[in-house]
Order: structure tokens, then sequence, then C-alpha cells
């Protein structure tokens, strides 16, 4: 426990450091180019002035700044063409350009002029045709961005048919009810994992062995995952990113920065024991889930293990968006049964609003609502990341222990599909694996 102390002390003493040194939080000047430079780096207070880039959230903003750098290009280059097939927004940061539109005059614009706040293309659907009149540097980002940046409505689950009536009147669910809407979600992090991944980053470990710890941790997965991911990247082609490619795309300075945001030091007089203990639960029951769903993509030829491993991490965030709203809630309004049952009904709920407010595409948002679905009709026959989801926490369930109505196996559309495509081993053997996966992930950590 020592040992855990000292690095969580020099781990909180680095982000401050670190923190400090990429300037978050500070007043920086929205332009460092030099005359004659082809050098810009991309700054908080650039981003911050740019619709509707403002609007992302602080740390996807910071991570995506941290050492990157405008595109520079000469005075006369067209930067974009009316009907472009890859069609990405253009922000002018420094310079000026010509515009062309399909309809209407041509006009000049500039940094100072308020409409450089705004994609080149804005409100114009064929795009527009951009030159250079000078040097200039731009920033290009993905289209998914308008609509990335939507924020969406909360979730209901008050009127769930399937909500058991002496729930209705609980009082904790009545305060997460009350509260969810109006505060930031968030996951609870494993400070062992930020202290062992901190470790990595800082001796510059190759990008596998970054991705192997961050992915032992359900929030470090998901925010890293998602800004990975952010319309703020431009790809032409728009494939997800998951694990060592996303890693590979941030780059060791972003991380650092989206560690130091995701710390966060325990409350003075220290964290109520029982959500500690919860805490340390549900982290392994998100581990555990995540190993059975790799173990179990890896017996079904062409499914992709650590595409179904992560899958199995965002189905679980649930609990823990749960468990980091309960410490917001007086303690007088429950014990450790209320946390276990509201959990249960409404975990799926709170992990797709929190998977949709980081902007996750649909097919990453169910699964926390199909992880419980057992026995949801399939009109796929094609087995997808949501059947391995919902297969292993069947699995995972029926050895809990736990006072929940489980559906016969062969009752569940997934279990048919897996068994159609698997090399046939037997599910205990997967189980037995998918133990010794979680427990070597432990032992990883030094746990």
């Amino acid at each position: 426990m020592r040992l855990i102390s000292r690095i969580k002390s020099r781990w909180s003493e680095s982000l401050l450091s670190w923190s400090e040194s990429v300037g978050l939080g500070a007043e920086e000047s929205a332009r460092t180019g030099k005359p004659g430079s082809e050098s810009m780096p991309i700054t908080l207070p650039m981003l911050r002035r740019l619709f509707p880039i403002r609007h992302l959230a602080e740390d996807e903003l910071a991570a995506f700044q941290a050492g990157r750098e405008a595109e520079f290009y000469e005075s006369g280059r067209v930067l974009c063409r009316i009907g472009d097939p890859d069609r990405a927004l253009w922000y002018l940061l420094e310079g000026r350009v010509r515009v062309t539109p399909k309809t209407g005059s041509a006009y000049e614009l500039g940094t100072d002029d308020v409409k450089a706040n705004f994609p080149l293309c804005a409100n114009r659907e064929e795009g527009v045709t951009a030159t250079a009149l000078t040097p200039v540097w731009m920033l290009r980002v993905s289209p998914s961005l308008m609509a990335h940046s939507a924020l969406r409505k909360p979730r209901e689950w008050g009127g769930d048919p399937k909500l058991p009536a002496g729930l209705r009147g609980n009082p904790l669910l009545r305060a997460l009810r009350d509260i969810y809407p109006r505060r930031h979600l968030s996951l609870p992090v494993q400070p062992q994992v930020l202290a062992c991944l901190q470790a990595a980053v800082g001796r510059q470990a190759e990008a596998p062995e970054i991705a192997a710890i961050a992915l032992t941790d359900p929030a470090i997965a998901t925010k890293l995952v998602a800004i990975a991911n952010s319309p703020l990247f431009f790809a032409a082609d728009g494939a997800f990113l998951n694990g060592q490619a996303a890693v590979e795309r941030l780059g060791p300075k972003a991380i650092r920065v989206l560690l130091a945001a995701l710390y966060r030091p325990e409350p003075e007089g220290g964290a109520d024991p029982l959500l500690v203990r919860l805490r340390q639960r549900w982290w392994r029951d998100s581990l555990y889930r995540s190993a059975l769903c790799w173990e179990l993509a890896a017996q079904c030829p062409g499914t992709d293990p650590d595409r179904a491993g992560l899958a199995g991490l965002l189905s679980a965030v649930g609990g823990g968006v749960c468990l980091d709203l309960v410490a917001q809630v007086s303690r007088e309004l429950w014990q450790e049964d209320d946390i276990t049952l509201v959990s249960h009904w409404v975990g799926g709920t709170l992990g797709a609003f929190l998977l949709e407010r980081w902007n996750f595409p649909k097919e990453w948002t169910v699964l926390p609502l199909r992880a419980s679905e057992w026995t949801r009709p399939q009109r796929d026959g094609t087995l997808a990341p949501t059947d391995l989801v919902a297969l292993a926490h069947w699995l995972a369930a029926s050895e809990s222990g736990a006072d929940w109505e489980l559906p016969s196996i062969d009752a569940l559309p997934a279990y048919a599909k897996f068994r159609a495509v698997a090399s046939g081993k037997s599910l205990s053997a997967v189980q037995g694996q998918a133990r010794r996966r979680a427990e070597a992930a432990l032992g990883m950590l030094g746990l």
C-alpha cells in the first residue's frame, strides 16, 4: 500500500507539472507562427474561437492541440474545390484566401474577419473553391464535426415498463434521475492504471504496450478512443480506430494531457469506503467481461478480438457512471443493495447516454443496452459485437450467483449465432481462458 501511495503522489505531482507546461487553462497567444516560418503550433485559444469546435469538451481540445501544428500552404495553392470528394472542413488560422462559392460572388477572407471563425464552406453543401492569396496556415477537420458537436437530450428511464414497481419510489433512483441530465457524466479511474500508464508513456513505451495498459481501464479506454476518433482528426477513410491505432494517432503528448484531465484527487477526508470497494468490483467485473468478449471473438474466424475486447469494456460503463453519480448524492439515501438494484436497471441507459455524449457511433452506443437484452429478436444472422457482449454478460451473470432471472443459454439468439461460426471450444474453456487473461492484465499492473 505504501508503494501505491508513493506512486500516486509522484503521479499527481507529474500531472500538475505537465498540465502547467501545456498551458491547461492558461492564457496563450492565439497566433504563434513567425513571419517566414512554416511552423505554427495549434493552441487552445485558436480552437476556442472556431465554431463549432469551441463547443467540444475541453479535454478533447487540449489533447488534440498537444504538439500539433497547422497545415502550411504557399501563396497560390488551391486548398479545396467545389465537389471535392473528401469534403473536409477547412479553417483559416493565419493568412488570406479567396473563396469562390458555386453561386454568388467570390470574396477575400483574412484571419481577422469574423467569417474566419467558421469553416470556409459553412452552410454550403456543395463546398467552395478556396485559393491562398498569401502563405496560409490551415486546420482541416472531418465534416462529421457538424453533427458531432450537437448536444443530445438525456435518455429517459422513469417510464420503463420493465422497471419493478417497488423501484420507482426508490430514493436513490429519484435522486439520480433528477441530477443526471444536469451533471457532467464521467467514469471513475483506477489510480493503479493511471500510474502504470504514466510510467509507460514516460519511458517512451511502444504503442502496443500503452494500448494494452489503457485497455484495462474502462474510463481511460473509453476517453482515449473517443478523442482519437474526434472529427478534429481528419481522415479520408473515416475508419473507426480502437486500441493500438488510437494510441498511435494521439501520440504521447496528447495521451499525457488526457491523463492529466482524467486524474481526480480523492476528496478531502477520503472517499466513502463502500464506494471505493464497489468501484474496485465494477472495474474487475468490466475487465473480466472484456476478456470474455476477447476470448469469444478469438473462437470466431474473421472477428477481431481486440475490437471485441473494447466492446466488452464499453458495454459495462453504465455501472461506473452510476457509481460516479451516487458519490454526488446524500449518503442517507443509499445502501449497497440500492446501488446494486438501481445500477442493474438503469446502468444500460446511463452507459448509452455517456457514449452518445462522447460521440461514439451508434453501433457502439447500443452496447450497454444490448448487454442484458439476452432474448432480443435478431434480424441479422451475422455475428456482431453486440452478440459477443450479450453472451459475455450472460456468462458472467451465470457465474456471479446474483439473484437475477437468467434465460436458458439456448434461448439466446447471440449464442445460436456464436455456435454457428465458433471453432467448437466449450464455453467453460472460454471462461477459463478469460479468467487467465484478466489475471494476466492485473499482473501487468502489479496487482
